[in-house]
């Protein structure tokens, strides 16, 4: 339940609620289909971010969250996509060699952002 604002309790009538137990009593909706209008592109990147937050449990890896993102895709957001997951395994694999080229040479990638 909501915490009192006055009082900082819930209406439970204990303390008020910690950010867990939010957590564990919010229910976030899937996001919208996204069929790839500029207009709606924060909309969507907001509820995506708001719902793997609140789900972070569901997904084991990045590589499921944006599997599943992908899934939110429709019409030419989807078209535009394929041709990236087509070369996927490619692209993962020559990453994971790079990665590990780097790591036997004592260097790291600060430069390069997690997904």
């Amino acid at each position: 339940m909501a915490p009192n604002s006055v009082s900082g309790e819930s209406s439970r009538g204990g303390p008020a609620a910690t950010t867990g137990a939010i957590h564990e009593e919010l229910k976030v909706r899937e996001p919208d289909t996204y069929s790839g209008e500029r207009s709606k592109l924060k909309h969507l990147l907001l509820q995506v971010e708001l719902y793997i937050g609140f789900n972070s449990t569901r997904f084991a890896s990045d590589t499921e969250k944006v599997a599943w993102t992908v899934t939110l895709l429709r019409g030419p957001a989807l078209n535009w996509i394929e041709g990236y997951l087509a070369d996927l395994p490619q692209q993962t694999e020559q990453w994971e060699r790079h990665q590990g080229n780097e790591a036997r040479d004592g260097q790291n990638l600060p430069h390069v952002r997690r997904i």
